[in-house]
This record gives structure tokens, C-alpha cells and sequence, in this order.
């Protein structure tokens, strides 16, 4: 039995300030559409589901580009300017990302009291 499950609500990084693509965004279409893939099984089953930001921590292994994901251990790509005056790394260093909680049915209280956790020790 499992009270809460913990996923990412996307596959990739949010883009960096200044990163243009289709709709503004850094990805296209079909990466956009993708990065819903996460949020879709919950609301399918029609369980109680949030997202919060949390903040990532710098990568040991380099910088961080919206094209890599999360869990890529080296962040891909180098230490470019963002196009603000920072690189990459100093850019990753103040990464925010969603991680999505959600429960079974009729857990919203559980849900929702976790997710305050989370977002306070974030």
C-alpha cells in the first residue's frame, strides 16, 4: 500500500530566462506536449493531484539546460551565458521545478498537508 506518490510534472527543465521557441517556450510542440504526459495519469483516474515548486540544486557535474532533464546526472551542456549576464550554472543554481504529489481517492487532506511539507522545507 502507498499513501502518496512523488513525480516530476515534467520531463524537462522550465527554459531559461531569454530561450525562445514555439510559443515562447524552449520546446516545441511536441516536446511541450510530452512534458503534460506526467500530469495526465492522475487526472485520467480521477485522483487528487498538486504540484509544487522546488527549488534544484546545482549539478556537481556542470550546468543545466531546458533541453535535459531533471534527472540527468550531468546536467547537459556548458557553462554558456544565459543571455542575462549569468551562465548556466548560476542560472541552475536558482532552478525551480515542479514535482507533482498525488493519492488515492478521496486523500485531498493527505495530499495537500504533504505538499505544504514539501513546499516549506524546499
Amino acid at each position: 500500500r502507498v499513501d502518496l506518490m512523488l513525480v516530476p510534472t515534467a520531463l524537462s527543465y522550465p527554459p531559461l530566462f531569454g530561450e525562445e521557441g514555439e510559443g515562447g517556450a524552449a520546446t516545441g510542440g511536441t516536446e511541450a506536449f510530452a512534458n503534460d504526459v506526467m500530469t495526465v495519469p492522475a487526472s485520467l483516474a480521477g485522483l487528487p493531484a498538486i504540484s509544487v515548486p522546488v527549488r534544484v540544486p546545482p549539478s556537481p557535474h556542470g550546468s543545466r539546460s531546458s533541453s535535459s532533464s531533471p534527472g540527468n546526472a550531468d546536467g547537459g551542456g556548458g557553462d554558456d551565458d544565459d543571455g542575462g549576464g549569468r551562465t548556466a550554472t548560476a542560472a541552475a543554481a536558482s532552478a525551480m521545478v515542479g514535482l507533482q504529489l498525488f493519492g488515492p481517492q478521496l486523500s485531498e487532506e493527505t495530499v495537500l498537508r504533504a505538499a505544504a511539507v514539501l513546499e516549506e522545507t524546499s
